[in-house]
């Protein structure tokens, strides 16, 4: 039996199970509360069973595939995806510090850095933070770093 269970969507996300032959509400259903008990979504689990001739009833069937899903979900690795306006930023090195240690502090993403004869860096602010960061930018520096606007995309972040 290959029972599953998916959530994609963020707001009213999509949600569908499958028992797979198994007993009703005794495989797809417990994997989904898993999924729900989380707080997850855009994500699928499958839990493969092999029958060896033991009758595990409806409790044990319950019991297993809700077991076996929040193992595969406790042993990812989980992401979320972020949309992000991508900022280049060019300053002096003496500037550098202080604006990494703004970008470490106040939950801006640092995609990349680049140290040539200045330092570029390129970051990744949400929307709404846009107005604080360009302004912390500019006070950090004095108004001499150069700040460009590349393109806005999802940027993936890894959730410890």
């Amino acid at each position: 039996h290959n029972c599953s269970a998916y959530s994609v969507g963020i707001t009213n996300p999509i949600q569908r199970c499958s028992d797979d032959g198994e007993p009703g509400l005794t495989a797809g259903r417990p994997m989904m509360d898993v999924i729900n008990g989380a707080g997850l979504t855009n994500l699928c689990v499958v839990v493969t069973r092999y029958f060896g001739g033991v009758l595990l009833g409806a409790g044990g069937l319950v019991r297993a595939y809700g077991k076996s899903a929040k193992l595969g979900i406790d042993a990812a690795v989980r992401i979320e995806k972020i949309y992000c306006e991508l900022f280049l930023i060019r300053c002096d090195y003496s500037t550098y510090g202080k604006l990494e240690y703004l970008v470490n502090t106040e939950g801006y993403i640092l995609k990349d850095c680049a140290f040539e004869n200045d330092v570029c860096m390129t970051v990744g602010v949400k929307p709404e933070q846009k107005e604080a960061f360009l302004k912390s930018v500019a006070d950090i520096s004095g108004g001499s770093a150069q700040i460009d606007k590349i393109s806005g995309e999802y940027i993936t972040k890894e959730i410890k």
